[in-house]
Parts: C-alpha cells; sequence; structure tokens
C-alpha cells in the first residue's frame, strides 16, 4: 500500500499488485477505500477505463459491496438490531454513513433469503 496525492486504485505490473490510496484523507477513508481496491485485486483484471460503461459499473458494485463486508465482517456484529452506527464507527474504524449503510445491510440480509421474502 502507497500513499500519494491522487484518488485510491490499484495497479498491476509484471504480476505485482499494489494499492496506491490518497494520503490526504483521513485513516477511516483510507480503510474504506482500501478494502475496496482488495476486491479489484482478488476478482478483476485489465483497465477499467477500457471496459465499457455497465462492465466498470458492475466491477464498482462489486468492489463496494466486498469493501463493506470486508470493513465489517458480518460474524463480528452480533446484534445489528441494537447496535449504533457510533459503535461500528468505534469498533471497525470506519465513517458515521459507512456503518450506517453496512447496518442497513445486515437487516436487510434478515428480509431476504435466497430471493425470497421471509415472513
Amino acid at each position: 500500500m502507497h500513499l500519494w496525492e491522487f484518488g485510491s486504485e490499484a495497479v498491476c505490473k509484471n504480476d505485482k499488485y499494489k494499492i496506491f490510496l490518497n494520503g490526504q484523507k483521513n485513516e477511516m477513508i483510507q480503510w474504506q477505500e482500501f478494502a475496496h481496491e482488495v476486491a479489484h485485486v482478488m476478482w478483476h483484471v485489465g483497465r477499467q477505463e477500457l471496459l465499457p460503461l455497465s462492465f466498470f459499473e458492475l466491477q464498482e458494485w462489486q468492489a463496494t459491496y466486498f469493501g463493506y463486508h470486508l470493513c465489517i465482517p458480518t460474524f463480528m456484529v452480533e446484534d445489528y438490531t441494537r447496535i449504533t452506527p457510533y459503535k461500528v464507527m468505534e469498533l471497525f474504524n470506519v465513517e458515521y454513513s459507512f456503518a450506517c449503510k453496512r447496518i442497513e445491510m445486515l437487516k436487510n440480509k434478515d428480509v431476504y433469503y435466497g430471493g425470497e421474502l421471509l415472513d
């Protein structure tokens, strides 16, 4: 991982991966963006700027979704119905909006299972 003044990105050169993060952002944002970039390293190849827009958007959605799970693993949140975004922020070093979104995702997993609405 390397810090620089530009936006975060993952780069592969000579079969070696490097993740660049904006050093001017706070540690919470850097952690969230690091998780996002890890997904790109693990799942995606090639240069996104050369992809059709719909495929680019799919890759971004996948990386964002993975980032939420890497930063705040499901098994580490025992009772998300009672936990506050502030507690999630403290425990996992993420921003308020990120914590809120992840709690929402956890609640939604109880509503849907395998694409079917549960009673």
